[in-house]
């Protein structure tokens, strides 16, 4: 597989925290001064500790990458993307990433699209890579980079891919988000594949409609 001029990224992400991190998090729970119910604390913990879990697939820190999806076009001769999707089925996220670096080390692409990956998917990315230990041979771009477009930016900063996709596109997103957990849960691999893939084609259908493309980039 050659990854060349221009690259669209979108990862899925499920929760998981290490045990040492949850006690150190429920550490600093604590109940309302005054309180003395064992049972109404004990309550309140076990509330706070479900609210921790159902935001953890929003951090590196809580959260892991269990699908990844690529779609990559040659500069402009060929007008076609090729998406490909890297899904972690064996709860291996060391080896998805190293599959996914492995994947992308022929060539840097040149330019690389996404929707809100500067703030949430290349750091997500380079965090948990950071946390394996990896040495990538790809250098993803973290923060401001001239080589990245983040079509959260330009809609104004507003506004969800799916919400973009629907006004624009016409497009409606078989699943949502918050099912990737569930989707895990049962080994639903088709669906997160399904999802992810829908993401990554509803980027590079905005960024062509746009007008944004890497070869109007050049003139």
């Amino acid at each position: 597989m050659k990854f060349n001029t221009e690259m669209v990224i979108d990862i899925e992400t499920a929760a998981d925290i290490h045990p040492n991190l949850m006690a150190a998090m429920m550490e600093r729970i604590k109940a309302p001064a005054g309180w003395k119910d064992p049972v109404k604390i004990a309550r309140h913990r076990e509330e706070a500790r479900e609210k921790l879990i159902e935001k953890a697939a929003l951090s590196p820190r809580t959260g892991r990458i269990v699908c990844v999806g690529i779609g990559v076009r040659d500069g402009g001769e060929s007008p076609e993307w090729d998406n490909h999707c890297f899904v972690d089925t064996v709860n291996d996220e060391r080896a998805l990433l190293e599959a996914v670096d492995a994947a992308l080390a022929e060539t840097q692409p040149l330019y690389v699209y996404s929707y809100n990956g500067r703030r949430f998917d290349f750091p997500f990315l380079a965090v948990r890579s950071m946390t394996h230990g990896l040495k990538l041979k790809h250098r993803w771009p973290v923060g401001y980079d001239s080589r990245h477009l983040d079509l959260w930016d330009f809609f104004g900063k507003e506004g969800s891919l799916t919400e973009w996709a629907a006004a624009i596109l016409g497009r409606t997103q078989p699943s949502a988000g918050s099912e990737i957990e569930q989707m895990v849960a049962e080994e639903n691999w088709e669906g997160i594949k399904e999802h992810n893939l829908w993401d990554v084609e509803a980027v590079e259908e905005l960024i062509d409609r746009s007008k944004l493309a890497a070869d109007c980039w050049r003139k």
